[in-house]
């Protein structure tokens, strides 16, 4: 019990909040094994830099995540211009060929349910999906574009 203490003290003194909050979420009922591992665990990590190393990495993936969500979102934004293909040049080519939104997912590897939401501009189309789909309908990708 008085390294666990020592250890808290250590934390205190280093200033480290987050730590400290990651310390005390992890201490389960005295005399639990699960208990003495997870805090030994703890420490290890902590002593050795892989909880410094642990905690840059899920930094840097939420900040990743942050940044993808926002660029979906100002995409999704109906006041941006784009010169992206968009869904209704993509609904008329289908309907053109008489091919159904299953076929063109088929072909495509593109759920159904996704070109639904592209072809009613509810959805961006990827570039990487807008190649896919010009492919599928055999025409080129600047035929997608917007008049």
């Amino acid at each position: 019990m008085n390294e666990w203490v020592f250890f808290e003290d250590q934390l205190l003194r280093a200033g480290d909040e987050e730590a400290l909050a990651e310390w005390h979420a992890i201490k389960i009922p005295e005399g639990h094994q699960d208990d003495w591992l997870a805090r030994m665990d703890f420490v290890d990590r902590y002593n050795s830099g892989r909880y410094f190393e642990d905690r840059k990495r899920a930094r840097r993936e939420a900040e990743r995540e942050e940044r993808t969500r926002a660029r979906r979102f100002r995409a999704l934004d109906e006041g941006a211009t784009t010169t992206f293909p968009t869904g209704r040049q993509v609904a008329a080519e289908r309907t053109r060929q008489s091919m159904r939104q299953e076929d063109l997912a088929r072909a495509t590897g593109i759920p159904r349910d996704i070109i639904a939401k592209i072809e009613r501009n509810s959805r961006r189309l990827w570039f990487d999906e807008a190649c896919l789909v010009a492919d599928a309908l055999g025409v080129p990708l600047d035929q997608l574009r917007p008049s």
